[in-house]
């Protein structure tokens, strides 16, 4: 202890930061070499259901918590595929029903209305004048018109485990912005807000790192896993293009790299005694569904950086 202007000072402490290491990973490491990787089909080796496995562990040393920092994930999934490519069209007041299965791609919102316009004129007669838009007004709905007396019906398909997919997935339908509610039989359907977008968040997860995790993580969604990271496709800055504009493109409409570097990192709780011997990890999308690489589509690989700290 010591005095200034007769007050009592407590002695001086050096506060050092914990020590860190940077714990690096890419989904290419799955492969041992490039000879390896010139030898798979990469639209069955995915980057989004792997291990990675070396002769010796992959981190040692006495480390307590391990958090992401930054990672760059390429989307090459498009917005139509799967699940997304599926949509019922009822007309003639329900006497003809067609499910449509739409070819795999991107599509920016008034790519897919020009798309759908297009099909539509082809089902029947009647509907040879029908328009799809996007954006009128500079609003982000679509616009369905028959500009007949023939009424138009969207819909989900209701089976869609026929083609292999699950009851709960998203489908076009969704994306277009309809439901129940503003979808009864008329000359013009008009959806609520959409920007079209397949994708909300990807939830990165590996078992192997997070089981050591006391403090479990949650969510008000239905399906709950703990989780490395969840990334938000959406552009980090502000995207002030109009709905009207053709050029309209919201995250995920077209293929983009998502880049993020966080502020603040999850940091995952590690046994102190424990290497990290081997890592597995999956990627899943909003409807709790792992990513495929679908054919002439195969995911690109993504990478992320890790901080290991010491305490």
């Amino acid at each position: 202890m010591y005095k200034i202007n007769n007050a009592e000072v407590g002695s001086a402490v050096s506060v050092r930061p914990s020590s860190t290491a940077l714990f690096t990973v890419s989904s290419i490491d799955r492969f041992g070499t490039i000879a390896d990787k010139r030898a798979v089909d990469l639209a069955v080796s995915s980057p989004y259901d792997f291990t990675i496995r070396k002769k010796e562990s992959l981190l040692n040393g006495f480390f307590t918590r391990v958090g992401i920092t930054e990672i760059s994930f390429p989307i090459t999934n498009p917005n139509v595929s799967g699940s997304t490519s599926l949509l019922a069209i009822t007309w003639n007041d329900g006497t003809d029903h067609l499910e449509s299965f739409l070819e795999f791609g991107f599509f920016t919102p008034s790519e897919i209305a020009a798309a759908l316009e297009t099909e539509i004129r082809t089902y029947d007669a009647s509907l040879a004048a029908a328009t799809v838009t996007y954006g009128d007004g500079g609003d982000p709905f679509f616009n369905f018109k028959s500009n007949s007396g023939t009424t138009l019906l969207i819909e989900p398909v209701i089976q869609p485990i026929a083609q292999g997919y699950n009851i709960n997935q998203i489908q076009m339908f969704d994306m277009l912005g309809f439901t129940s509610k503003n979808n009864g039989a008329s000359t013009s359907l008009i959806s609520y807000a959409t920007f079209f977008q397949k994708y909300q968040y990807f939830d990165i997860v590996s078992t192997l790192l997070t089981g050591n995790q006391n403090l479990k993580d949650s969510t008000t969604s239905p399906i709950d896993r703990n989780i490395l990271c969840r990334l938000y496709i959406d552009y980090e800055n502000s995207y002030n293009v109009p709905a009207s504009d053709p050029l309209f493109a919201p995250a995920g409409t077209t293929p983009i790299t998502i880049y993020r570097k966080f502020p603040v990192p999850k940091f995952v709780q590690w046994d102190v005694k424990q290497p990290i011997g081997q890592l597995n990890f999956q990627v899943y999308d909003q409807d709790g569904v792992l990513l495929e690489s679908f054919e002439g589509y195969g995911g690109m690989d993504w990478k992320m950086s890790m901080l290991v700290s010491e305490q």
